[in-house]
């Protein structure tokens, strides 16, 4: 049995498992013991599982070297934790999906007013105020693009 597994490698977790990119050669039927830490004011949660698939570099090139594990022995706290810890993750994510389709749609804005301002007068004072608000949510797009990306590693 193995503990401690580097699981800032972790891909896809859910409720019955996750996939494990690791250069760490594990066979098929494995059983593993790791814990998660899902939360610094959560107790990490410790599970058992073993691995039921392993990527192979022809067919799984983006996601070798790795494998999938199924979660086996979870408690019952535990895994209501992980369910805790998924929701929120979830909902960040969906969140944070609607901030940058709006960020999107108000930068499409600023560019109808380019042809808009030569048509009426109001339109360029529009435009600023506009292009003011995009570059001020600039960094805060970039930051929700990279908890966008790091929600879909997990």
């Amino acid at each position: 049995m193995l503990r401690g597994l580097p699981l800032f490698n972790a891909k896809n977790i859910g409720e019955a498992g996750l996939f494990l990119q690791t250069p760490i050669k594990y066979k098929k039927n494995q059983k593993l013991e790791f814990t998660i830490t899902v939360d610094e004011k959560i107790k990490p949660i410790y599970i058992t599982g073993k691995v039921v698939w392993t990527a192979k570099k022809e067919n799984h090139p983006y996601m070798y070297p790795g494998v999938g594990i199924k979660f086996e022995e979870i408690s019952d706290k535990n895994k209501e934790d992980l369910k805790k810890f998924l929701k929120k993750r979830l909902k960040g994510y969906k969140e944070a999906k609607e901030m940058k389709s709006m960020y999107f749609k108000l930068k499409d804005m600023a560019a109808k007013l380019v042809i808009l301002e030569e048509k009426h007068p109001t339109a360029s004072k529009f435009k600023k105020i506009i292009d003011k608000a995009v570059s001020e949510i600039d960094d805060a797009a970039h930051t929700i693009d990279r908890e966008i990306i790091e929600v879909r590693k997990i």
